[in-house]
């Protein structure tokens, strides 16, 4: 899911964009993708150099998709002066998400027990240096002091909606637009 869209339409609304290639994407750095454990802590790095170098004029808001809306759940709590969150089709959780695409895009994967992906899930998290279950925005969202807008597919085959309203719920100032309902 490409971005673009997102910043052209935002920048002729008159709004400043930045386009992230999260780490181990696109141009970016990075070996591994850690489905936002270390992708948050780039994009908080990422937004202090950008204020310090006087870069960042006016309100600030996260725009994210999928990994990216993640990344800016995990990422809101810890940027200061944040104006909001728009998060669509964000997972609660990398570890139960990533078992879930695969189930979906592999015929192999149904055939694969739970405790084979429990102990993928160590070996990836001793590989990437962090374990996945920081990769929990669920756990990340109460802390967010700011208004959150989650758009959710109705018919997404990863990210259901019950797994939506749970974020939904958890987050002080939420709302969730699901379509089609």
């Amino acid at each position: 899911f490409s971005m673009v869209p997102w910043a052209l339409l935002l920048g002729q609304a008159g709004y400043q964009g930045i386009l992230v290639d999260l780490r181990a994407e696109g141009q970016s750095a990075g070996k591994y993708v850690t489905y936002g454990a270390l992708e948050s802590k780039d994009v908080v790095q990422l937004i202090a150099t950008l204020r310090k170098r006087g870069l960042i004029r006016g309100r600030l808001g996260l725009l994210g998709d999928s990994l990216g809306a993640a990344t800016a759940l995990l990422a809101a709590p810890h940027i200061s002066r944040l104006a909001a969150v728009v998060a669509i089709s964000p997972y609660a959780r990398a570890n139960t998400v990533i078992p879930r695409y695969a189930r979906r895009f592999f015929w192999y994967a149904h055939f694969i027990p739970t405790s084979l992906w429990k102990a993928a899930e160590r070996k990836a998290g001793r590989i990437a240096g962090v374990s996945l279950a920081k990769a929990a925005p669920v756990d990340a969202v109460s802390r967010i002091g700011v208004p959150v807008l989650y758009l959710q597919g109705g018919r997404d085959k990863i990210v259901s909606v019950k797994e939506a309203q749970e974020l939904a719920t958890r987050t002080p100032v939420s709302d969730l637009l699901i379509y089609p309902k």
